[in-house]
C-alpha cells in the first residue's frame, strides 16, 4: 500500500532505480527510489504511540526545536488518529532512497505510514534529524 501510495506522488523529480540509492549523492536530489529495497515492520498503535517511544523522543528531538509541549502533542496525535484501535502502522526502512542520505549520516530519519480504514486516510510521518551545520 505504501508503494502504491509513494508512486502516486507523480513527482517528475522521483528516479526509480535498480541500484542502491545509498551510494548515491549525499544531498538527496534528485530523489532516488528502490523499491526492492522498501522494507516495513508492522506496529501496534500502542508501540508508535508509547510514551518515551522512538516516534515521540524523534518529535521532540532537539534538532527540531518544537515549542509544542507533551500534552500539545499527545492532542495533535489524537486530533489525527482519534480511533487507534484499527489502524495499520508500519515503520519503514529509510535505505530504499537517497532522500535521508544526509540524515543517516547525521542523527537519523524515521518513516511511518499510518492508514485508518475506517475513515481511509493515509499518513505519512517523516522524521528526518540531519545534524545541524
Amino acid at each position: 500500500m505504501y508503494v502504491a501510495k509513494f508512486r502516486e506522488l507523480n513527482s517528475d523529480s522521483i528516479i526509480y532505480t535498480e541500484i542502491d540509492p545509498t551510494t548515491l549523492n549525499l544531498d538527496g536530489y534528485p530523489i532516488e527510489v528502490n523499491e526492492e529495497m522498501m522494507e516495513g515492520t508492522e506496529l501496534t498503535a500502542e508501540e508508535l504511540f508509547m510514551d518515551g517511544g522512538v516516534y515521540e523522543e524523534a518529535f521532540f528531538n532537539e534538532f527540531h526545536g518544537t515549542k509544542l509541549s507533551k500534552k500539545e502533542f499527545n492532542l495533535v496525535n489524537q486530533r489525527f488518529f482519534p480511533l487507534k484501535d484499527k489502524l495499520i502502522i508500519y515503520s519503514w526502512n529509510s535505505e530504499f532512497t537517497n532522500y535521508f542520505n544526509y540524515a543517516r549520516v547525521g542523527w537519523g530519519a524515521y518513516l511511518w505510514s499510518v492508514y485508518d480504514p475506517r475513515t481511509q486516510i493515509f499518513t505519512i510521518i517523516s522524521i528526518y534529524l540531519a545534524e545541524p551545520a
